[in-house]
């Protein structure tokens, strides 16, 4: 049962037992900033942490998550809008990242690069970086993978080379995050593969 988008054991009078939490805090009614988190029991999956910039190219991260509260971090690919903020998570001791091979080591250029044009408006440098990168596993296609008490899998999204779309599945339910998603060929990347996926939110 789902009420005000948190899903409950019960609704009733307003009044609910929570399970699992969807909160967004980045790229809700906006392009870019990318920042998804999955919460039950006090725990999350945070789905990318990206940032956008301003009109003065100012970085503008997404809201603020605890990195001690988190099971894990998934990176769906390597654009800015999706990975921008996530060194910023391990700063001091952050979670496990998760990410394709492609996405993880284009992450470290697109970022170095962004510390060499931003540094000096971004709470983190290089050394977040490289710490954020020696926590990493790298997940396939198709792989199922566990982060705590969420289980995961990912399904090639046709966005850019080493992109994925993910399902979470945490207390019974199963929510698919597409991420960035494409559905027709390019000269990069074929089109998305998500046939038959199931999934209670989207």
């Amino acid at each position: 049962m789902l009420c005000r988008g948190v899903w409950s054991r019960r609704c009733v009078d307003g009044g609910d037992v929570e399970m699992v939490r969807i909160r967004v805090l980045g790229s809700g009614r906006e392009v870019g900033r990318a920042a998804i988190l999955i919460e039950s029991g006090g725990r999350g999956l945070l789905l990318d942490y990206g940032v956008n910039f301003d009109e003065n190219d100012r970085p503008v991260f997404p809201g603020d998550v605890r990195p001690r509260d988190l099971d894990g971090l998934v990176l769906t690919h390597s654009h800015l809008d999706h990975i921008g903020a996530a060194p910023y998570l391990y700063v001091s001791q952050g979670p496990r990242v998760y990410g394709t091979r492609v996405t993880l080591h284009v992450s470290r250029l697109l970022l170095y690069d962004m510390i060499k044009l931003n540094g000096a408006y971004l709470p983190y440098d290089e050394r977040s970086v490289e710490d954020m990168l020696g926590t990493a596993e790298y997940i396939e296609y198709d792989g199922e993978y566990e982060a705590g008490q969420f289980a995961f899998k990912a399904f090639y999204s046709g966005h850019i080379p080493g992109s994925a779309a993910v399902v979470v599945e945490v207390d019974g339910r199963r929510i698919l995050y597409t991420s960035d998603v494409n559905v027709v060929e390019t000269k990069l990347v074929g089109p998305a593969r998500l046939d038959g996926v199931k999934a209670d939110a989207l």
